[in-house]
């Protein structure tokens, strides 16, 4: 009954986790990585605001492995 919305949100899981790799590759430090993932939030109008608060859950459980400048 609900096995499309399970799969919807498995690719929005798979592809935030790919989002999420692609940030951390180009950003050194934590500072860098929230940076880059408030300059997404100005997409909120286009639908970035759930992009943006995943992302900020994966940051903030990774944080103290980034080296923090």
């Amino acid at each position: 009954m609900y096995e499309k919305a399970f799969e919807t949100l498995e690719v929005i899981k798979q592809e935030t986790e790919k989002c999420y790799q692609e940030l951390k590759k180009e950003c050194k430090t934590y500072q860098e990585l929230e940076k880059a993932i408030r300059d997404i939030e100005w997409y909120g109008a286009y639908g970035g605001e759930l992009l943006v608060k995943l992302l900020r859950h994966k940051m903030e459980k990774e944080k103290s492995r980034l080296p923090i400048r």
